[in-house]
């Protein structure tokens, strides 16, 4: 699977949506004349709901940017006011990013203590030694040489600050190797994908029973690709992921379309949030 890139104007970095919020004056609505079950950039009602809460935590970890960028609605020119005074007083104002540097203190008191993987039977057999496998797993859980730890922090920061986030298990998108010993020797070795709140557009379950598992969740995301002989472009996509098979589209003159897709072999989504 492709994973998120790097944003561009309209977006948030990796792949977050800008939303139709008060404050911010983002460049693309968060729901854009979109038809429920038909269009994969639908954003579901729970989603909606849950981003009427996000705009002030939007500003507060945006700090000094965030406010200046939202001051026609944070710091309104007053009537007797002029021009000048007033992008004056804009060009001054500062928000100090408390808000980001509690999330991220709270996020290191949890894992104060760190990480421990251990071997599924090491209250069973006493000296039981964990795999290499994972040794080497830890030092780059997401493809990308992040440590488990370090992943771990910025997971728990996004959660702290938006409620909650999503981490998609994946492997990589290539000819599957026919055994586990051919899989090491090509080392293809599975990866975390960190999803904020914000990419998320939408989930469905067969019912509305609290343990029912999710049959479809849909992820916002920025794709990154070589444009020319030396530019890239940023192209937004849609990542559908069901229980045996996932898709991505992306859009065109014609409208959204499936641009790629495979199959897994699991019967169930691996996500955890």
């Amino acid at each position: 699977m492709t994973n998120s890139a790097p944003g561009v104007d309209g977006f948030y970095p990796s792949g977050l949506m800008g939303r139709q919020d008060p404050y911010l004056q983002y460049d693309e609505p968060f729901q854009k004349q979109v038809q429920p079950g038909m269009d994969p950039s639908w954003v579901s009602g729970p989603v909606l709901d849950m981003s009427a809460d996000w705009a002030p935590i939007d500003i507060c970890t945006r700090g000094t940017q965030g406010l200046r960028l939202g001051a026609k609605y944070l710091l309104p020119q007053e009537p007797a006011e002029t021009d000048d005074a007033w992008n004056r007083r804009i060009s001054k104002a500062t928000l100090s990013p408390f808000t980001t540097r509690i999330a991220d203190q709270a996020a290191g008191l949890i894992l104060r203590k760190g990480i421990q993987v251990l071997p599924n039977d090491y209250q069973e057999v006493e000296g039981a030694e964990l795999d290499p496998f994972w040794d080497e797993f830890c030092c780059s859980v997401d493809g990308r040489g992040t440590s488990l730890r370090a992943f771990a922090q910025k997971v728990l920061i996004s959660s702290l600050l938006y409620g909650h986030s999503v981490i998609l298990a994946d492997m990589p998108n290539v000819e599957p190797a026919a055994n586990l010993r051919e899989e090491r020797e090509r080392g293809l070795m599975p990866y975390f994908a960190h999803y904020d709140a914000q990419q998320i557009l939408g989930w469905r379950q067969s019912d509305a029973g609290p343990t029912s598992p999710i049959d479809q969740v849909r992820f916002n995301e920025i794709a990154c690709e070589p444009k020319g002989q030396f530019g890239t472009e940023h192209l937004r996509q849609i990542r559908i992921v069901e229980p045996g098979k996932w898709q991505v589209w992306r859009k065109n003159a014609g409208g959204w379309g499936i641009h790629e897709e495979g199959t897994t072999n699991i019967n169930k989504i691996p996500v955890s949030v």
